[in-house]
């Protein structure tokens, strides 16, 4: 990266990509099986006092399922002498982030997904926009586990989809709304 400061001296520098976001990780569909999924209708609006608003969706999941989440990567801007305008972005964690409640699980380690399947970061597609495939046993291995052991109270409950890179840099999260089924 370079950069000139305001007494135009330059400077030029390498750093991760974390902080270059253009885009949240946005999941499109989720399901309990793997195979069956319901897709998500971000077209689909209610009101509230602050105006029109995106219905959320009511994603249920039981003390031993599974939940399968697909989400488009998240983007960068092209950087100077590359092709096109938006890239997704390749080789960063998934981890769910739980972080209300009191007390709170915060950030579940054991569930965190690394994208092994695109190496580099790559053009969009507009055409066939990439996806990835998020498996999460949140029952399982987020609550009523060492070291925390906070039982999952049945109800709605905000998560966030953090993603990181696999060096150093910041993060980028969007935030779904779980209900748990007992």
């Amino acid at each position: 990266m370079k950069v000139e400061t305001e007494d135009g001296k330059n400077y030029e520098f390498t750093s991760s990509a974390g902080f270059v976001f253009v885009t949240h990780p946005m999941f499109i569909a989720y399901g309990n099986d793997g195979v069956n999924y319901t897709n998500i209708d971000y077209s689909a609006t209610i009101q509230s006092p602050e105006g029109a608003r995106i219905n959320e969706p009511t994603i249920n999941v039981g003390p031993a399922q599974t939940l399968w989440l697909k989400v488009y990567r998240p983007q960068r801007l092209a950087i100077d002498g590359e092709t096109g305008t938006f890239y997704d972005l390749a080789g960063f964690k998934f981890t769910p982030d739980i972080p209300n409640g009191n007390p709170s699980v915060g950030k579940c380690d054991a569930l965190t997904s690394t994208d092994l399947e695109m190496k580099t970061d790559t053009p969009i597609n507009t055409a066939d926009p990439s996806t990835m495939t998020l498996k999460w046993d949140i029952g399982a291995k987020c609550y009523s586990v060492p070291p925390k052991n906070i039982a999952w109270a049945p109800g709605p409950a905000d998560f966030d989809i953090q993603v990181e890179p696999s060096g150093p840099g910041g993060n980028s999260a969007q935030k779904i709304r779980i209900t748990y089924v007992s």
